[in-house]
């Protein structure tokens, strides 16, 4: 089964990870992304947009208030990027079992884990997210300058990079350019639509990429009785 999806094969190569690191990856909590984007696009849905009348705040201050970027909200921002690639990922290989660990206070991100049906034991592999920011924060990078952000890692052959575009831009990838990178897989992915109705996710970036869309799920009526 994996052979038809050679990004999730390239997942089972972790390469200097011992079996303690494994086990505690193992003991993480994990969580269902489907419940967790119901859960935070119901939520997402009540923050008020980046509009006030009140003297003396900065229309960036109340973009970052907006964006979930201030004090306790910018876990969730995190939190709410890990879901949607971990959702992402479940959409393009449907046939196997996603779920995330939100570790901030780690080395890492988040961690997948991926059970494949059969499988001995799940597969594991630690996430960095990075993000092309809204231009009303940071109108002067480009998802180029945050690929080359990248070769600070140098050899990290496990670690995969998802870089969530929070901008509406046009991405041409003829003129995109992957410096030589020592990690093991980049993504980008985040909406495709205008009204976040529609998400898309491409990659391996490293290895035959491939661009894939998906209607992102509604937004509940009342949110999902799952804690954040």
């Amino acid at each position: 089964m994996l052979h038809n999806h050679q990004w999730l094969a390239n997942l089972q190569n972790v390469i200097g990870v011992d079996a303690v690191q494994l086990r505690a990856w193992a003991k993480l909590t994990y969580w269902d992304p489907d419940g967790l984007i119901g859960t935070l696009r119901f939520f997402r849905a009540l923050t008020p947009p980046a509009r006030s009348s009140k003297a003396g705040v900065s229309e960036r201050k109340l973009a970052k208030i907006a964006q979930w970027r201030v004090g306790p909200l910018a876990k969730y921002l995190e939190r709410e990027q890990a879901a949607w690639f971990c959702w992402l990922l479940s959409r393009r290989a449907p046939d196997f079992l996603w779920q995330f660990s939100h570790e901030p206070a780690s080395n890492y991100d988040c961690i997948l884990r991926c059970d494949i049906p059969g499988g001995e034991r799940p597969l594991f592999k630690p996430v960095q997210l990075k993000e092309l920011v809204s231009s009303s924060l940071n109108p002067s990078t480009t998802l180029q300058d945050e690929i080359g952000k990248l070769q600070k890692y140098g050899a990290s052959p496990n670690l995969v990079v998802a870089i969530h575009i929070n901008r509406r831009v046009t991405i041409n990838f003829q003129t995109l350019k992957i410096p030589p990178l020592g990690i093991g897989q980049l993504w980008i992915f985040g909406n495709a639509s205008a009204n976040g109705e529609k998400m898309f996710l491409c990659g391996d970036l490293l290895s035959h990429p491939r661009t894939d869309f998906f209607p992102a799920p509604p937004i509940p009526a009342k949110p999902p009785i799952i804690p954040c």
